[in-house]
């Protein structure tokens, strides 16, 4: 996850945006204005003789205090707010999913593998599932499942990415290449599977017995704090 105050520095925009968990009251009435004061007095903005107030120094602890309130909103969020089941971590996000419908969207690949694991991820807002070592008879199998889960993740209407990994490549398949389900056609998918292994001159079955791992991530675009999944 990048800190908070990465994505102040490499942001053009004069206001910041608040992270989802910290409580909107707080920040328009005591941790925006400071921002805004800071930002609008920096001594880089305007030099003498002009009335800058605020030295580097005072934005660099500024980035850090905006870090420190995040994280510690965060674990409030985690240890107070949140009651341990997905449901919470996905309504603090604002992912419009229900936890037992997700599980059944992906229940044709926990059938093809015993490695599961997933985790909501606090820090990044996504909910995260990898399926490890599955197997597949023939890419037709493949096929078919990742079309069905296009399908029902398109249906929640939430952001999402899958990722799948072989020996020798990635790739990723995500909410923005398939913004109009009705438009991916299978033949579409297999292409960009088929290009995983690279192995040309052999039977395109093949490849699939080298696929080691499908990676899901489930979030909300607006809400999220890793842009990697953009």
């Amino acid at each position: 996850m990048k800190k908070f105050s990465k994505l102040i520095t490499e942001s053009k925009q004069e206001t910041w945006t608040k992270h989802p968990l910290v409580n909107p009251v707080d920040w328009e009435e005591i941790f925006k204005p400071l921002i805004e004061h800071i930002e609008s007095n920096l001594i880089s903005k305007v030099p003498p003789p002009g009335e800058g107030i605020f030295s580097s120094n005072t934005k660099g602890a500024l980035d850090e205090l905006i870090d420190s309130i995040t994280e510690d909103y965060s674990q409030y969020f985690q240890n107070v707010v949140a009651d341990g089941s997905q449901e919470s971590f996905f309504s603090a996000y604002n992912i419009s999913v229900d936890f037992n419908d997700l599980m059944d969207c992906v229940q044709p690949l926990m059938d093809r593998t015993d490695e599961i694991e997933d985790y909501a991820q606090w820090d990044g807002g996504y909910f995260y599932m990898s399926f490890i070592d599955i197997k597949f008879n023939n890419m037709d199998e493949l096929i078919e499942d990742i079309l069905d889960i296009f399908g029902k993740l398109k249906m929640f209407k939430v952001d999402y990415k899958i990722s799948l990994q072989s020996k020798h490549n990635t790739i990723h398949l995500s909410s923005r290449q398939t913004a109009s389900f009705n438009q991916v056609k299978e033949e579409q998918i297999k292409k960009m599977i088929n290009g995983l292994l690279e192995l040309p001159g052999q039977n395109p079955e093949l490849w699939v017995n080298g696929l080691k791992q499908i990676e899901i991530f489930i979030y909300n675009k607006d809400t999220v704090q890793a842009g990697d999944l953009d």
